[in-house]
């Protein structure tokens, strides 16, 4: 039999390539959806969407990074806390630092998908969040993430 042929066959019949396929597409393209409403201790108040997502790799921690300019939100799994948030670039001040003790939910879920770009590791994941610290400033809302990277 000749190579040739046996490969088209192979290629036709699907054989998993097709379900690969659709994998590494879906994993050139990250997605990020969702909204937060994030309130500075001054009572500004801004409803942000995320538009870009990379690894925490980027910055040595276990979570993600969050970015639509000026203002970027690290999602972070500290190994002895748990997770956490710290929210930059809101006018008037320098960030802001979530801990899970004053946050009525801070539900973070990172889920490596098996997958490697350009050596940072593919995550998946959800933000489902509402903390309150005690000068007033706040953060809640939901955020999907599909491979970042």
């Amino acid at each position: 039999m000749r190579p040739v042929p046996l490969l088209i066959a192979l290629v036709l019949s699907g054989c998993g390539l097709s379900s690969t396929l659709r994998e590494a597409r879906d994993v050139a393209t990250p997605s990020v959806s969702g909204e937060l409403t994030l309130q500075t201790a001054g009572g500004e108040t801004l409803q942000w969407k995320p538009g870009a997502c990379l690894s925490g790799e980027h910055e040595q921690f276990f979570g993600f990074i969050l970015g639509a300019p000026p203002v970027v939100v690290r999602a972070v799994v500290d190994p002895l806390q748990g997770p956490g948030l710290r929210v930059t670039g809101l006018e008037g001040t320098d960030s802001l630092v979530f801990y899970p003790d004053q946050c009525e939910k801070l539900d973070l879920t990172l889920e490596p998908t098996g997958w490697r770009v350009n050596d940072f590791q593919d995550l998946s994941g959800a933000l489902d969040v509402l903390c309150v610290r005690a000068d007033g400033s706040r953060v809640e809302g939901t955020v999907d993430v599909r491979h970042c990277h």
